[in-house]
């Protein structure tokens, strides 16, 4: 049992290091951009400038977060919304395969394309809870847009930190879908105080780079989101399991993880929603293999609170 933090604790989990891919700049947003514009199906509008947030260090480029073994490291009010992982040798009855979107075909949800918002922190946060009060029973969707104008701690449409955004959802909440809809623009926080807000738990927030935690995590708790390294080839891809073979890296992305699985070749694999639209990859999703483009190694969520 192993509970994860970064190096710098002002701000539990990222930093913005000089000269590191934290968020991706215009110039590669622009690479992207034009990218998928030379995908057939994919409309102009439908075109991404994405930039996100990924576990680095100050001190080291692509430092993989401190790992502490067995008691949380500083046992006081630091850190009050972390929580341990909640795993131990008595569940380690895992599935070969397991696919959530399975359990919620009910769920009013539609693949988001994020156009040209650097958005996808904001799209993960939000789906993530929408998806977990589903198989709660709840079925809502959340606002995307409420999340990405007003946790001022981030950046709206210039990226932001997953640690804040699950701050931000345990602090204030959002709203549904349909007092704000996703609009993709930044600009002031849009008053809804007299409409009914979802929050996370306190102490719920979750990070792990763990295997068998995060199938565990998903098992029983939901959709997790997942940060991974971002190449070329990933906007042209159609089906299978993907793995990085050319191209450039255009900086860290966030997704949705739903599942997991194994290949005829019996290569394991994270089922992945994206946030390009319904005409890229599976109808929106993508098999990527585990431990590719480092996705393993940042995994987080944080639990709705039900009243």
């Amino acid at each position: 049992m192993r509970v994860l933090l970064s190096i710098v604790v002002s701000s539990v989990l990222f930093i913005c290091a000089a000269n590191s891919p934290e968020f991706i700049d215009k110039s590669n947003a622009q690479q992207i951009k034009q990218k998928l514009a030379n995908i057939p199906g994919i409309l102009t509008n439908q075109t991404n400038e994405l930039a996100d947030y990924i576990n680095l260090s100050s001190s080291k480029k692509n430092t993989r977060l401190l790992q502490y073994q067995n008691q949380f490291p500083v046992p006081n009010n630091q850190y009050p919304n972390l929580r341990f992982n909640r795993y131990n040798n008595s569940q380690r009855t895992l599935p070969k395969n397991f696919d959530l979107r399975l359990k919620l075909q009910n769920c009013t949800r539609s693949i988001i394309t994020q156009n040209t918002c650097n958005s996808c922190w904001a799209i993960v946060i939000a789906n993530i809870i929408s998806d977990r009060l589903c198989l709660m029973g709840k079925n809502i969707s959340l606002s995307i847009q409420d999340l990405l104008e007003c946790s001022t701690e981030n950046k709206c449409c210039e990226g932001g930190y997953a640690s804040k955004g699950y701050e931000y959802m345990i602090d204030h909440g959002i709203v549904e879908e349909k007092h704000k809809p996703y609009d993709a623009e930044c600009g002031i926080c849009r008053n809804t105080t007299n409409i009914t807000k979802y929050k996370c738990n306190p102490g719920s927030i979750w990070f792990s780079d763990n295997v068998e935690v995060t199938k565990w995590e998903l098992m029983n708790r939901g959709p997790i989101g997942a940060v991974f390294d971002l190449y070329d080839d990933l906007t042209i891809y159609r089906d299978g399991v993907y793995t990085h073979k050319s191209g450039k890296n255009l900086g860290p992305h966030a997704v949705q993880v739903m599942g997991w699985g194994t290949d005829a070749n019996g290569v394991e694999y994270w089922i992945c929603r994206n946030s390009w639209g319904d005409v890229w990859g599976l109808k929106g999703d993508f098999y990527i293999k585990m431990g590719e483009c480092r996705i393993n190694e940042f995994m987080s969520s944080c639990e709705p609170l039900v009243e």
